[in-house]
């Protein structure tokens, strides 16, 4: 289904237009290419789901013993490999650890095998029906057979970063995102189908390229914004992700640069579903702007890409300093990254993005972190609710800064917030971002400088919601 045009309305044509001349031409029969490649993610949703009930590693095995045995042999500690028990004889009969590539283990052989044929089968039609863009469809496809083939899935990804030269639609299945693993050690397998929409892209690419202006990553990060067609891995069993960013590792992004593939469709979904709900229940006050569904979706796009390829460029701590932040890391980073997004947004000009779609955008951002907090609090699976801990304490600390620096105010009859001015907000974001520059340093030498400075700007992350409850 396309995207309906009320959705593509922007506000300067005159630079749509431009982009829009560069755009490549429609390509022929796509859907029969896309169905070929709906059989390559089937296959691998199915080797996801061997990896969420298998393990990337036996039911015996400590932590400890594996970074013991991944000392001499690197493979074990590769995040493209499996972790098996395999049997060996002469001189020392018995057991011993190996890291074994997809394509040689027994439980997954056979899926690998069947994925690279039907890939190379969405090659052979692109080539025979002689699709626009075939080449470019070859060119997206063969690395990605390679690396399931050889375990090299590097060049893979660093493919899919380099924009010139994806096909259209994105065609991916490969081994990306570290959540599923309990250690963060290996990657998941998982993939999509994506229709890239290059006047939208071309437009949200302008925006993140302005706001990495004079820093070091101010070529390096780019988004491809699209409708999704479908999805395997995670994206599936975690009931659709507005988007991904590839490599997922704060360190590879910027030393390689990264691409964030935004999910059009299912992004406007989740804010229809999650988004606009909680924005009504508790930010009452954008409905007062004219069009504010209209802004708030763009907003809520804006907030998405500035997240991932500003705010995580520029927190200034990377996966380095996991060890000492320990379970803190992901919380403290992702928190640190909405502010960085908050700060970016607001230094937006304004020919580029409305200064209401500015002002919408931070309740947009505090309307969605508190949807995906109540949706942590009420999940019941264990197993399923963990893994969102790290990000539910973020959006804590979110609010609990705003609070404390008094621009947000709470409605203590009703609960519904209100958002203060945004020069003060954006003073309070660069406030912060300075200090914990300088906590960061001083963490080398003294530890849980960067915690205790986060409580001093948020309070106890336990109870830095209390005044919203």
């Amino acid at each position: 289904m396309a995207i309906e045009s009320k959705d593509k309305i922007l506000e300067y044509p005159e630079v749509l237009d431009k982009l829009a001349a560069k755009s490549a031409a429609p390509f022929q029969h796509p859907q029969l290419l896309i169905d070929r490649y709906l059989r390559v993610l089937g296959l691998s949703h199915e080797l996801f789901r061997i990896q969420e009930g298998l393990g990337f590693y036996p039911l015996n095995l400590s932590h400890e013993s594996l970074n013991k045995a991944g000392q001499k042999d690197g493979k074990l500690l590769s995040p493209y490999t499996l972790v098996r028990w395999r049997r060996v004889g002469w001189p020392f009969p018995g057991e011993k650890l190996q890291g074994v590539d997809y394509f040689e283990d027994s439980a997954t052989r056979k899926i690998v095998e069947s994925m690279v044929e039907r890939m190379g089968d969405a090659i052979e039609y692109a080539n025979r029906e002689r699709l626009l863009g075939a080449r470019l469809i070859e060119h997206t496809i063969k690395p990605q057979i390679y690396a399931w083939e050889t375990g090299q899935f590097e060049k893979a990804m660093f493919e899919h970063i380099n924009m010139r030269n994806l096909s259209n639609p994105v065609l991916l299945a490969s081994l990306f995102d570290r959540y599923i693993d309990p250690w963060g050690i290996k990657y998941a397998s998982q993939g999509w189908v994506l229709n890239r929409d290059d006047a939208l892209t071309g437009y949200y690419n302008l925006i993140l390229k302005t706001s990495l202006k004079g820093t070091r990553e101010e070529e390096k990060h780019r988004v491809v914004v699209g409708e999704a067609a479908a999805f395997s891995g995670l994206p599936v069993r975690r009931g659709g992700w507005s988007g991904n960013t590839l490599p997922s590792e704060d360190n590879l992004r910027r030393e390689i640069g990264s691409t964030s593939y935004v999910f059009y469709n299912v992004l406007i979904q989740k804010f229809e579903n999650l988004i606009k709900p909680n924005l009504l229940k508790y930010i009452p006050e954008v409905t007062q702007f004219n069009k504010w569904e209209y802004k708030a979706r763009k907003a809520a796009i804006i907030d998405l890409i500035l997240h991932e390829g500003y705010g995580h460029s520029q927190v200034p701590f990377d996966e380095t300093m996991s060890d000492a932040l320990q379970g803190d890391y992901v919380s403290i980073k992702e928190f640190a990254s909405e502010i960085l997004t908050h700060m970016a947004a607001l230094g937006l000009p304004a020919k580029l993005v409305d200064p209401e779609v500015k002002k919408i955008l931070i309740s947009v951002s505090l309307a969605w972190l508190r949807a995906d907090y109540e949706n942590y609090l009420a999940e019941t699976n264990e197993s399923r609710k963990k893994p969102n801990e790290a990000y539910a304490r973020a959006y804590r600390f979110v609010e609990g800064l705003y609070l404390k620096g008094g621009n947000i105010r709470v409605n203590a009859d009703n609960g519904t917030i209100e958002v203060g001015d945004l020069d003060d907000i954006s003073s309070s974001a660069r406030e912060f971002v300075e200090g914990l520059k300088r906590a960061v340093n001083l963490e080398k030498t003294k530890t849980n400088t960067v915690r205790d400075f986060v409580r001093q700007y948020t309070g106890d992350p336990d109870n830095c919601l209390a005044q919203a409850s």
